[in-house]
């Protein structure tokens, strides 16, 4: 299995966390390392929320199908 980079996804960007920060993601039955996933902390979430204020009113119109295609979009 490749590890994996976890990034936030924020205003519609995977991002890495304002502090540059990272946990190991640990598969608890053999140890093996999964993934590395952000430690977002405040800022980070007052960033989502910011973003996920302006999004409302156009997100909440959008179809859940359309929805559902962005989430599942990769990172680029």
């Amino acid at each position: 299995m490749t590890m994996q980079k976890v990034q936030n996804f924020i205003d519609g960007k995977y991002q890495d966390p304002i502090g540059g920060k990272y946990l190991d993601n640990i598969e608890p039955g053999n140890g093996e390392l999964l993934a590395t996933i952000p430690n977002s902390t405040k800022e980070d979430l007052d960033k989502a929320v910011i973003a996920a204020r302006q999004a409302f009113p156009s997100w909440g119109k959008m179809s859940m199908d359309k929805r559902s295609r962005i989430l599942r979009t990769s990172p680029t």
